[in-house]
């Protein structure tokens, strides 16, 4: 009987190393699939992609613990490292496709956003933003008042 309880135990192991295993070999194809679609060059460079593939390394991040793991250290720091430039570029791109009506930029950082999982708190951001920015616009009263409320509407579209 102690040997029937031995090697299930030895079973058990195994299979959490199994499980650690894939695991492991996941994040790391996926860490390489991150490296390869943020070295693009800037033409090719598809932010949506790698936010997509970010998003599958933050989540294995949450949810394991391989972040403790020695060997991957530098490859969790530059994945975190990463997840920064694309939320700042997403940010950047959503301004400035707000600000100039660049609908590819918006339509961009929209696709980045919804990838990353975080696309209403990003949206809730913007609009309190442009909220704050037109409360704060001086708009002249009188015969000019509507024309410059038209002026001041499209610059926030």
């Amino acid at each position: 009987f102690e040997g029937v309880r031995r090697r299930a135990k030895l079973l058990e192991r195994m299979q959490s190393a199994n499980v650690l295993i894939r695991k492991l070999s996941r994040f790391l194809f996926d860490a390489r699939k991150l490296r390869t679609q943020m070295e693009a060059e800037a033409p090719s460079k598809d932010y949506s992609k790698a936010a997509h593939t970010l998003q599958e390394l933050e989540s294995v991040l949450r949810e394991s613990s391989l972040e403790n793991v020695d060997v991957l250290r530098a490859e969790v720091g530059w994945i975190r490292e990463c997840g920064l430039r694309v939320r700042r570029q997403a940010q950047e791109d959503l301004r400035s496709g707000m600000k100039q009506g660049n609908q590819v930029a918006l339509s961009v950082a929209l696709q980045v956003f919804f990838n990353l999982q975080c696309l209403w708190p990003q949206l809730d951001k913007l609009v309190a933003e442009m909220l704050e920015e037109f409360a704060q616009a001086v708009l002249p009263a009188g015969s000019n008042f509507l024309a410059s409320l038209e002026v001041n509407l499209q610059v926030l579209m």
